[in-house]
């Protein structure tokens, strides 16, 4: 999988950086779109990337799909689609974040920084069914350690089974959470701290 050049990796460190804060720097923020759309000539997927999350991070739902669609057209690959992923779960688009996750994980089946990604995206669009099967996964590429969510992703699909409450009521009630949390600009915490310290790029176990 193509691996960003230096400009590009430190932009999207940068964004990284001010998505983790308080409040977020609007003048940083265009001062990094600028630096992006300066490499856009000899780095556009990845340009395109970084424009995209700078477009999450200031709620600008359209440019930010306009951006990451471009990205894809240029480079079709896992990290493309995961990173997209990450940037829709941010603006509450849950059903949409949960689609790029899992096309990032069909680009690569077998790297669990995707199926880390892709559990999260599934119990927020309440299908967790879908998230005890990758968690499952996840677990025969990485039995050392606990998966993402682990127990909770377990009594969620229990409870399904049991018909303690159906996926289509829990994902009312999120979608309902997630329009709140939008209106008041909140980015979610999960956001924060599901975004691995290791990319899709940098995983010796992608297949893409």
């Amino acid at each position: 999988m193509p691996v960003p050049l230096p400009k590009a990796a430190e932009l999207t460190e940068r964004v990284a950086e001010l998505g983790r804060a308080p409040v977020v720097d609007e003048l940083a923020l265009r001062r990094i779109a600028a630096d992006a759309k300066r490499i856009a000539s000899t780095d556009g997927a990845n340009a395109r990337v970084v424009l995209g999350r700078v477009a999450a991070l200031q709620w600008n739902i359209v440019e930010l799909k306009r951006q990451y669609e471009l990205a894809i057209s240029m480079n079709d690959s896992a990290t493309s689609h995961w990173d997209y992923a990450m940037s829709l779960f941010l603006v509450g688009e849950a059903g949409s974040a949960y689609e790029m996750a899992h096309a990032a994980w069909r680009r690569a089946p077998g790297n669990p920084v995707v199926i880390e990604q892709l559990v999260v995206a599934a119990v927020h669009d309440a299908r967790f069914r879908q998230a005890k099967t990758f968690c499952d996964r996840w677990s025969k590429l990485v039995p050392t350690k606990n998966p993402p969510l682990d127990g909770v992703v377990e009594e969620l699909a229990t409870a399904v089974d049991e018909n303690v409450f159906s996926e289509d009521g829990a994902r009312d009630v999120l979608r309902t959470a997630d329009a709140i949390r939008c209106d008041a600009r909140i980015r979610p915490n999960a956001w924060l701290s599901c975004r691995p310290s290791k990319s899709p790029a940098r995983s010796s176990t992608s297949t893409d």
